[in-house]
């Protein structure tokens, strides 16, 4: 029988002022499983930024656009946009993406392989980390560059 709920909850943060927020979004759009839905737990009170997070929103796929859910959180607390995001999580697993992060399109495919040989338990993924430099900071789309390889902490 097939499952009603998507296999993966992604939780992603925001205060709604950051550039990456889209290519976090795009990322998450462009996986190769879709079974996923995204809730967007914007921690802002500010009318401008819930339409700038609307409006970028409204520039996806209908078909994605419908699996993001946006939440606002007003309270000024890192820790409560989290947990209202796992009090509404639908997914059989849960996963946190801070909004610059970035991830490659079989990501939620590794969690799905990861659970099916592991069912039951807690999963586990890496990250690498890279420093970038911001060359752009004055607009709302940064254009960085990259300043050394890829390491694992």
């Amino acid at each position: 029988m097939p499952h009603t709920t998507p296999f993966l909850t992604v939780i992603t943060r925001t205060q709604g002022d950051r550039a990456t927020l889209g290519d976090t979004l795009t990322c998450l759009a462009a996986q190769d499983d879709g079974d996923l839905e995204v809730r967007l737990m914007l921690n802002s009170d500010d009318a401008q930024r819930r339409r700038r997070v609307e409006g970028l929103l409204a520039s996806f796929d209908r078909e994605f656009a419908a699996r993001v859910h946006l939440h606002i959180v007003p309270t000024p607390h890192r820790v409560r946009p989290l947990n209202d995001g796992l009090a509404a999580a639908a997914g059989r697993y849960v996963t946190v993406l801070d909004d610059d992060d970035l991830v490659f399109g079989d990501w939620a495919a590794q969690f799905e392989r990861a659970a099916a040989a592991n069912h039951g338990c807690v999963l586990r993924c890496r990250a690498v980390d890279q420093h970038v430099v911001a060359l752009d900071t004055s607009t709302e789309s940064v254009s960085a560059t990259a300043t050394s390889g890829f390491s694992q902490p």
